[in-house]
């Protein structure tokens, strides 16, 4: 097969309204392509970028034939050149399987990239961009934009100038996953402020990416909303053509402080330089505030004593919990990270229980219904655990081996993808408001 370079000055993106879904089978079979040319009349050119939730390195199968195994998540694989018309590309497991797949045609001369993502239900997708948009005039660069990351919900996407703060004019509103901007829009070369806020607002708090974006000038650019580990923050890739896949990794992790001591003592928290909200009296549940991601020794001043955790890492986009219990002559501290990524199914919610009476040191049972859903140890979180959505519900706590009622709230409603905490705090011998805190919180 001759040697073609792909070509760099043009890329597009395939769809009706400017984006193309693939859901169903893919897969072709090809060869490997090493040139920049793309222009034949009898082949075309694709690679994928693996842009999934999928924890492991992903393989690349074409016309059912392996051509990678290590995909990396947010990197591309190497591009292949295909004969014209009809071929299967699919994401694989480790074990060589398919993931999903799409049957796109290749047209002649044509240059693909096809971005995996992970929708409802863990299902593969796959955006398609036909990298042959015209370019630009000098001085300004065309960006197209999808979200490709369904737990943060939906976004608003500002692109500005560094210092201009947010304001109800987004370059994009109330972008869902699987959806993005139609076609590709121009805009200023250079670097500008990105920010991707949770729809309808303009608060600091609800900011889910604050980065850089830096577009090419008389350049194609593609941005591409990818999914943090805690669920609610945000990253993004930048594609252009036949370039390799740059990453715009949050900076920022969310974290608060849960006092469980059943006492009124202030408790305070600070990680990474950044002082926690205080609470004012304990037991008791605080926000989520913004932190630099990182390494750090995360501190709890309780009471005007300091708590020292150990060394810990704060993972770029992640949600976690400084959690202290105990009694307040002998308090105790762990952190916690918190999985609030949404219910795989639109139709299910959520939930976990947090074990912090002091008094109990039996593991206590979480059930939905009269049914077990989880289990949590003495101060410690239970795995989160899906549950239908339900109306009119119990929510209750039993304890372990007698089976015995803790706590129980009868009326309750989660709603579908809804992610719950379930908070029993400080000493169950006490009196709610008095030493004890019992609570349902919707984290999402």
């Amino acid at each position: 097969m001759p040697h073609h370079p792909l070509p760099r000055r043009r890329w597009a993106a395939r769809t009706a309204a400017g984006l193309f879904l693939l859901g169903s089978l893919l897969g072709g079979c090809g060869t490997k392509e090493d040139a920049d040319e793309g222009s034949s009349t009898t082949t075309g050119t694709l690679r994928l970028v693996n842009a999934t939730t999928q924890r492991a390195a992903v393989g690349l199968l074409i016309d059912d034939l392996s051509r990678e195994t290590g995909i990396e998540r947010d990197a591309a694989s190497a591009t292949y050149r295909v004969t014209a018309g009809s071929h299967t590309v699919a994401l694989a497991n480790s074990s060589g399987s398919a993931l999903a797949s799409t049957t796109p045609t290749v047209a002649a001369g044509s240059v693909t990239t096809l971005v995996a993502w992970t929708g409802d239900n863990n299902t593969v997708k796959y955006l398609s961009l036909n990298d042959l948009e015209a370019v630009p005039a000098s001085g300004r660069a065309k960006l197209l934009v999808f979200h490709a990351a369904r737990d943060a919900g939906a976004l608003d996407v500002h692109l500005t100038p560094t210092a201009e703060v947010l304001s109800d004019a987004p370059l994009l509103g109330n972008v869902a996953a699987g959806s993005g901007s139609s076609g590709y829009t121009s805009v200023n070369a250079g670097s500008h402020r990105l920010r991707l806020v949770k729809a309808g607002s303009v608060l600091a708090s609800d900011v889910r990416l604050d980065t850089t974006l830096t577009l090419p000038d008389a350049g194609i650019a593609a941005l591409v909303i990818t999914p943090s580990t805690g669920g609610v923050l945000a990253h993004a890739l930048v594609l252009q053509p036949a370039r390799t896949v740059t990453a715009l990794t949050n900076a920022q992790a969310r974290v608060r402080v849960v006092s469980a001591l059943p006492t009124h003592l202030a408790v305070a928290g600070a990680i990474n330089g950044t002082t926690l909200p205080l609470l004012g009296g304990s037991p008791a549940v605080g926000s989520y505030t913004l932190v630099p991601a990182g390494t750090s020794t995360p501190q709890l001043t309780v009471n005007g004593g300091t708590l020292t955790a150990a060394s810990w890492t704060a993972a770029p986009g992640s949600d976690n919990t400084l959690f202290v219990w105990g009694t307040a002559a002998a308090p105790q501290f762990a952190v916690f990270s918190d999985d609030n990524r949404l219910p795989a199914s639109t139709s299910a919610s959520r939930i976990r229980l947090l074990h912090g009476l002091g008094d109990l040191t039996a593991d206590l049972t979480l059930n939905v219904a009269g049914a077990a859903v989880a289990t949590a140890s003495q101060g410690a979180f239970s795995p989160v655990t899906s549950v239908a959505a339900v109306t009119d519900t119990t929510v209750s706590a039993t304890h372990s081996l007698t089976a015995a009622s803790v706590y129980q709230l009868t009326g309750k409603t989660l709603d579908a993808g809804g992610v719950y905490s379930v908070f029993l705090l400080g000493d169950s011998r006490l009196t709610v408001g008095s030493g004890l805190t019992t609570a349902v919180v919707k984290e999402r």
